[in-house]
C-alpha cells in the first residue's frame, strides 16, 4: 500500500543564486525538498500530481513510496514518463506536499501550506507536467528525475536497474515530445489519417489474399475441408464488400507535412538512448506533443504508410525505424512477457530481446549525458539482464567498456582498454567460421550471405541470406565470421595490418537455428590467435575508416606477454591462412622466423617450439621419403606440415619414432580438421605406428572437429587389423562423431560386414544416430545385404524400428531400390503377423512430390520409381495394385506424377486398372499432365490407348491440367496425340483459360497463335482470358500485353458487366490498367450506365453466398466479384 514520504529537514540554502525560486505569489518558498530513505530497497516512489483549472498555476504535488514487488499483477495504475531532460541551466520549481491533512480526499494542491517544499525540475519537465496535470483528477506517474533521489548513488543505481520493470508495469507510457512548435499538430494529425488509410487498405488486400488462396486451393482440397474454408471465404467476401471499390491506398503527403513531421522526428526524445527501453517495455504508449496527443500504435503505422525518405535526412534513418519497430511491438506484447514471479527490485528481470552485444552494435551511436548510460540504458532489454552487471555511477568509462567486452563475449578473453576511449583491445583464442560473400540493404536491414568453411560442421549450414539489424558500422564483402573461445554467439571481423577490427561483437550463430548452434558450439576448438580492436565510437557511415596503427604500435612486444613481435606475425600469418590468403601469409610467417631467432630466448615458451630449426621444419617440405608432398607442393596451411602428423599420414612408424624421440608433441593437431597422429595413423592403417602411438600416451579418445576418433577412421577405411587392436586397447564402441554416429554406424553404412560383427558383439545394435538412425536402418538404405543379414540373424536387429520419420528399414531398402534386401527381410518375416510388421501402412516423408505418406509399401516403390522393387511386390508377393492412399491415389498415380515411365508399364503390365480414378475423378492421365511429365503421358495414350480427352468431376481434361502447370511440352504432345484443344469445363472455361489464369505466356502464345483458340471465349461467370490476366499478378502481367497485342477484345464484359480494365482496378497495377485502356475516348462510357445488370449482379452474389453457406459449394467462384 501507498504512503506518504514525509521530508527531512534541510539547512538554509544560499538563495542568492536561486532568485527564481519563488512561490505563486512571488515570495521565496519555505525550503528544498529533501528525500527521505526509502523504506525498502525494492520500493520506488510515485508522483501524485495534483489538479488545477488554471495552467498557469505552479505545479503541486506529493511523493508517494509503493511496494511494488508486493503485487502479483503484471499492470500497476500509475503511468510512466518518458521524456529528454532538457537543459539544466534554467531550471523551475515544483511544490511536494508532505502533510496529510486531506482526510476526506478532497484535493487541496491548489493552495499552498506551510508544508511546500520545493523541487527544481529542467523547464522541459516542469513544461510536460503542465500538460499533463488535470483540471480535476489526481495522476500518479513515475518520473526518473522526481522519483529518484539523484544524489544518492546507491539509490540511482539501485532503481535505474530496475527502470524496465518498473516501465513494464505501468499502465500507460507517455511519451512527451516539448511543446507545440514547427508544425507539430499538422504532422501528428497527418500520421492519424495516414495510419487510418493504411488500416483500411490492410483489411482490404487481407480479404483479397484470403479469396486468392482459397481459390488457387480449390483443386487439392478433399471434400472434408470445403466446410472449414467456406467460413474463411465467407468472412473474407464481407470484408471485402464492406471495404468498398477499389483505390489508389498510397498515402500522399504535401511538402509542408513531410516538413513538418521531419521537425517532429528531429526532436531530441528521438535520438536519445534510454527511450528505447522505456517504449521497448511500454504495454501502452502514449505520444503527446503540445495539447496534441495520439497512440503509440497509430503513430507507428502512420510513419510506415507515409513512407517518407530519408535522403536529406541520413542521421533519421538510422534513429527512428528502429524505435518504430519496438513501439509496434508494444500493442501486441503479452502482458505476462516481462513478468517474472515474485522478482524484486532486487533482483531485475529483462525484456530478453537479444544480447547486450546485439544492443550495442545496433544502438552505441544513441545519446546519452553520462557515457555510462550507453551501456545500462541496454541491461535492461538484454538476455543476459541487468543482474550481470551491476549499475554503479561511481564506476569509471574504462572500467565499464572492459565489464561489457567479457559480458558480450567471455571471460576467457584478454581485455584492455585505451587513452579513455569507448575501446577495447582484445586478445584471445578464436575459430574462423566462414566469409561473408554478399552484401545487401533492404530499408534499414541488412542481409549477408556466407561462405562457410567447406568442413564439417559448417557444409550443413545455409549460405543465407542472414538478416542484420541496422548499424553504424555495416558489414562488406570479405568480412570473417569468427566464434571467440566461451562466447555464445559469433562475431564478424574485418582483417587489417596485423590486427583486426571488430565490425559486430555479437551475431547469433545459425541465423538462430538452434541446431545449428549447438553443433557449432559443442565441435568448437579454437586453433588462431587473434588481436582485436572494438571501437564503441567508430565513426558513422560514410566516413573515413579510423586509424588503429597507433594503438597497435602501442602493444611493444613483450617476453612475458603472449602477444610478443614473433607470435603476433606468427598468429596473424595463420589467421590470414585460414581465410584464405596464402600469399599474404607466406611472408608474414617467414618474418615470424626473422623474429623467432631474434627473440628465440624471450618467445621460445610461447611458441612451443625447442628451437629455430624446429620451427623452420614445419614450414619445409617433408624428408624424400613421402612421395605424397613434394617440393612443388603448395602450403595451404603450415600447420598440415608439422612433421609427427607427416610420418603418420603416411605410415612411417620409424620416422614418427626419431620424432617422438626429439619431443614432438603427441597430440599436434593440423589447422584444417584438428586431427592428432594417432587419427591419422589408425586411418591409415598402420598397425606398428598405432601401437607405438598407443605406447607413447597417445589419447586414444581424441575427437578432430567431427567428433571422429581414431576407431571410427579405422573403422572408415575398413582396417579390421587396427580396429581390433583399439578395442583392445580400451576404444569406446559408443563413441559418437558426426551425425552422432558410433563406430557400428560406420561400419554397416560402408558394409564392413566382418567390422559389424566384431562391434556388434560388444552392444550398441540399437544405437541411434541423428535422425533415428539405427545401424541396419543405415546397412538397408545402402544396400548392403551381407550386413543386414548378419544384423538380423545373428545380432538380433529390430527389424520394425523407426527412424525420426517413421521409415523402417524394409521401407528405406524400398525407396532406394535394393530388391535383395527387400527381398531378405521379406523372408524374415515367418508368418503373417510378422510381414504386417515389416511393411506396416503408414510410411515416411522421404518423397520426391508429395508432402503426404504413401499407404503401402507399393505405394512406396512406385512413387520412388524401383522397377524390380514394385515387380517383388507386385508380381511376386501380391501386393495389392488398387489399393487407395492419401486422396485416394494408387500407385499407379504415385508413379505417373512422379514420372516414372519403367514403373507405369510394369503395373499396368501386371494388370493395374488403368482407368482408376482419385479424389475428383482424378485419372492417372491428368496426374502425368499435371505433373509435367512427358513420357507418361504419351504412353498412356499412344501405348495403353487412354481416352486423350478424359474429363474429370470437374470437367478438366489433361490438356487443361497441362496447361494451367505450365508444361508446355505436354501440352504439344497431347495436341499431337489429338487432345481436344477447344475442349471446355461445364462453365467454358478451355485450356487458354487456364494458360492465361496461371501466367504461362508461352502456353498463350502457342494455343492462340499456332492452334489458334478462341482469344474471347466465354468461360466461368462470362469471364474471357483478358478478364483473368486482368486481375494484376506479377505471373500475368506479360500475359495480358500478349492477348491485347493479339487483339484480344478490352471491351467484353462478363456477366456482372466489367471490362477487364475493371476488373485489373480490383487490385491496381498502373502498368496492366493502362495496357487495358480503351483505345478511343467514350468507348468505355456505357458501364457507367449498367445499373440494371449491377443490381442483378448484386443478387446473384447474395444467392451464391447463401450457396455457399448451405451447402459448401460454388465459393471458388466469389473471388470474382
Amino acid at each position: 500500500m501507498a504512503t506518504l514520504i514525509r521530508s527531512q529537514s534541510v539547512p538554509d540554502l544560499d538563495r542568492a543564486s536561486d532568485t527564481s525560486l519563488l512561490d505563486h505569489k512571488g515570495q521565496p518558498s519555505s525550503c528544498a525538498y529533501c528525500y527521505s530513505p526509502l523504506s525498502q530497497p525494492d520500493n520506488v516512489r510515485l508522483l501524485r500530481l495534483m489538479p488545477h483549472a488554471d495552467r498557469h498555476a505552479p505545479i503541486r504535488c506529493q511523493l508517494l513510496e509503493y511496494p511494488l514487488q508486493e503485487t502479483a499483477q503484471a499492470t500497476h495504475l500509475y503511468e510512466a514518463l518518458s521524456y529528454v531532460w532538457g537543459s539544466v541551466g534554467n531550471r523551475l520549481p515544483i511544490y511536494i506536499r508532505t502533510d496529510d491533512d486531506d482526510k476526506n480526499g478532497t484535493p487541496r494542491a491548489s493552495r499552498s501550506t506551510n508544508s511546500d517544499q520545493y523541487l527544481l525540475v529542467t523547464t522541459n519537465l516542469h513544461a510536460a507536467l503542465t500538460h499533463l496535470r488535470d483540471g480535476f483528477l489526481e495522476r500518479i506517474i513515475w518520473i526518473d528525475a522526481v522519483c529518484i533521489n539523484q544524489q544518492d548513488g546507491v539509490e540511482k543505481g539501485r532503481q535505474v536497474q530496475s527502470m524496465a520493470r518498473i516501465y513494464a508495469s505501468a499502465s500507460r507510457v507517455v511519451v512527451w515530445l516539448g511543446e507545440a512548435a514547427d508544425g507539430s499538430d499538422r504532422a501528428l494529425e497527418a500520421l492519424r489519417q495516414a495510419a487510418g488509410e493504411q488500416e483500411a487498405a490492410y483489411r482490404r488486400e487481407l480479404a483479397l489474399e484470403t479469396l486468392r488462396r482459397v481459390s488457387r486451393q480449390e483443386a487439392k482440397l478433399p471434400i472434408k475441408r470445403f466446410e472449414a474454408y467456406n467460413g474463411f471465404v465467407s468472412q473474407a467476401t464481407k470484408d471485402l464488400l464492406e471495404a468498398g471499390s477499389a483505390a489508389d491506398v498510397a498515402v500522399t503527403l504535401d511538402e509542408p507535412t513531410q516538413q513538418a513531421i521531419f521537425a517532429l522526428l528531429e526532436r531530441p526524445w528521438f535520438g536519445r538512448i534510454w527511450v528505447l527501453q522505456e517504449v521497448a517495455a511500454a504495454r501502452y504508449l502514449l505520444v503527446k506533443c503540445g495539447v496534441s496527443t495520439v497512440d503509440g500504435t497509430t503513430f507507428s503505422l502512420g510513419l510506415d504508410a507515409a513512407q517518407l525518405s530519408y535522403e536529406g535526412h541520413p542521421a533519421l534513418h538510422r534513429l527512428i525505424p528502429p524505435l518504430i519497430r519496438l513501439i509496434q511491438g508494444a500493442a501486441s506484447r503479452p502482458q505476462c512477457a516481462t513478468i517474472m514471479p515474485q522478482t524484486s527490485l532486487s533482483r531485475p528481470f529483462s525484456l530478453n530481446i537479444c544480447s547486450i552485444g546485439e544492443l550495442v552494435d545496433r544502438f552505441r551511436t544513441r545519446k546519452a549525458t553520462n557515457p555510462l548510460d550507453r551501456v545500462y540504458a541496454l541491461l535492461g532489454m538484454s538476455r543476459e539482464g541487468p543482474g550481470m552487471l551491476t549499475v554503479d555511477y561511481a564506476e569509471s568509462w574504462e572500467n565499464l567498456v572492459l565489464k561489457l567486452v567479457r559480458l558480450a563475449l567471455s571471460d576467457r578473453m584478454a581485455v584492455e582498454t585505451w587513452g579513455g576511449r569507448a575501446l577495447g583491445v582484445i586478445r584471445g583464442k578464436g575459430r574462423m567460421l566462414g566469409l561473408v560473400s554478399y552484401t545487401e540493404f533492404r530499408g534499414d536491414s541488412q542481409r549477408i550471405k556466407i561462405s562457410w568453411k567447406n568442413e564439417f560442421p559448417f557444409r550443413a549450414l545455409p549460405s543465407g541470406p542472414y538478416i542484420l539489424q541496422p548499424s553504424t558500422n555495416p558489414v562488406q564483402r570479405k568480412d570473417r565470421l569468427v566464434l571467440l573461445q566461451g562466447a555464445s554467439e559469433s562475431t564478424i571481423i574485418r582483417v587489417r595490418e596485423g590486427y583486426s577490427e571488430v565490425i559486430r561483437i555479437a551475431v547469433p550463430l545459425g541465423n538462430g537455428n538452434d541446431h545449428y548452434a549447438a553443433r557449432l558450439r559443442s565441435n568448437a576448438v579454437f586453433p588462431m590467435s587473434l588481436l582485436l580492436v572494438w571501437d564503441l565510437d567508430r565513426p558513422e557511415i560514410g566516413a573515413e575508416d579510423p586509424d588503429y596503427e597507433p594503438l597497435m604500435k602501442d602493444q611493444e612486444p613483450d617476453e612475458k606477454e603472449l602477444f610478443g613481435m614473433a607470435a603476433k606475425m606468427w598468429n596473424f600469418g595463420n589467421l590470414l591462412n585460414e581465410v584464405g590468403d596464402c600469399d599474404k601469409a607466406k611472408p608474414m610467417i617467414q618474418a615470424a622466423l626473422e623474429a623467432y631467432r631474434t627473440f628465440s630466448q624471450g618467445i621460445r615458451d610461447q611458441l612451443g617450439h625447442k628451437d629455430p630449426a624446429e620451427l623452420d621444419q614445419k614450414l619445409r617440405p617433408p624428408p624424400s621419403h613421402n612421395s605424397a608432398v613434394g617440393p612443388r607442393h603448395r602450403l595451404k596451411n603450415p600447420r598440415d606440415q608439422i612433421p609427427l602428423l607427416l610420418a603418420a599420414k603416411n605410415g612411417d612408424a620409424a620416422a614418427a619414432a626419431l620424432l617422438l624421440d626429439e619431443g614432438a608433441g603427441i597430440e599436434s593437431t593440423n589447422g584444417r580438421d584438428l586431427r592428432t597422429a594417432l587419427s591419422w595413423a589408425a586411418g591409415h592403417g598402420s598397425g606398428a605406428l598405432v601401437r607405438l602411438l598407443l605406447d607413447s600416451g597417445a589419447v586414444i579418445e581424441a575427437g578432430d572437429i567431427g567428433g571422429w576418433t581414431p576407431l571410427h577412421w579405422a573403422i572408415f577405411y575398413g582396417h579390421e587389423a587396427v580396429v581390433e587392436l583399439l578395442l583392445d586397447r580400451g576404444a569406446n564402441v559408443e563413441a559418437k562423431g558426426f551425425m552422432n554416429w558410433t563406430p557400428l554406424h560406420l561400419a554397416a553404412e560402408n558394409g564392413h560386414g566382418s567390422l559389424v560383427s566384431l562391434l556388434g558383439a560388444r552392444g550398441g545394435v540399437e544405437a541411434e544416430a541423428e535422425f533415428g538412425s539405427r545401424p541396419l536402418h543405415l546397412a538397408a538404405m545402402n544396400g548392403h545385404e551381407t550386413v543386414v543379414k548378419l544384423l538380423v540373424k545373428e545380432l538380433g536387429a529390430e527389424k520394425t524400428a523407426k527412424d525420426e520419420e517413421g521409415l523402417t528399414p524394409t521401407e528405406l531398402a524400398i525407396k532406394n531400390g535394393h530388391e535383395a534386401v527387400v527381398r531378405l527381410l521379406l523372408l524374415e518375416a515367418s508368418t503373417e503377423a510378422d510381414a504386417g510388421a515389416v511393411l506396416p501402412l503408414q510410411y515416411g516423408t522421404h518423397t520426391p512430390l508429395l508432402s503426404y505418406k504413401p499407404e503401402t509399401p507399393l505405394h512406396l516403390a512406385a512413387q520412388s520409381g524401383q522397377e524390380t522393387v514394385v515387380r517383388l511386390l507386385a508380381g511376386e508377393q501380391g501386393a495389392d495394385k488398387e489399393a487407395k492412399g492419401p486422396s485416394d491415389r494408387t500407385p499407379l498415380h504415385l508413379a505417373a506424377m512422379n514420372g516414372h515411365v519403367a514403373v507405369v508399364r510394369v503395373l499396368i503390365e501386371l494388370g493395374a486398372n488403368k482407368h482408376v480414378v482419385a479424389d475428383f475423378g482424378e485419372s492417372v492421365l491428368h496426374s502425368a499432365a499435371a505433373h509435367g511429365h512427358e513420357a507418361v503421358v504419351r504412353l498412356l495414350v499412344a501405348e495403353c490407348g487412354l481416352d486423350v480427352d478424359l474429363v474429370n468431376s470437374r470437367g478438366k481434361v489433361a490438356l487443361h491440367e497441362a496447361a494451367g502447370s505450365g508444361h508446355e511440352a505436354v501440352v504439344r504432345t497431347l495436341l499431337a496425340l489429338g487432345a481436344n484443344r477447344h475442349a471446355a469445363t461445364e462453365e467454358g472455361d478451355t485450356a487458354l483459360h487456364e494458360a492465361t489464369k496461371a501466367g504461362h505466356v508461352e502456353i498463350v502464345r502457342l494455343l492462340a497463335v499456332k492452334f489458334g483458340l478462341d482469344l474471347d471465349a466465354v468461360g466461368a461467370l462470362g469471364q474471357r482470358p483478358l478478364h483473368y490476366a486482368a486481375f494484376a499478378t506479377s505471373r500475368t502481367e506479360e500475359v495480358t500485353r500478349l492477348l491485347v497485342e493479339l487483339g484480344a477484345d478490352k471491351s467484353a464484359r462478363d456477366v456482372q458487366c466489367r471490362t477487364p480494365r475493371d476488373v485489373a482496378s480490383i487490385v491496381p497495377r498502373e502498368n496492366i490498367i493502362s495496357l487495358l485502356s480503351p483505345d478511343t475516348d467514350g468507348q468505355d462510357t456505357e458501364r457507367h450506365a449498367c445499373h440494371r445488370c449491377q443490381r442483378e449482379t448484386d443478387k446473384e452474389l447474395e444467392a451464391l453466398k447463401d450457396q455457399v453457406i448451405k451447402n459448401g459449394e460454388g465459393w471458388e467462384k466469389l473471388w470474382l466479384y
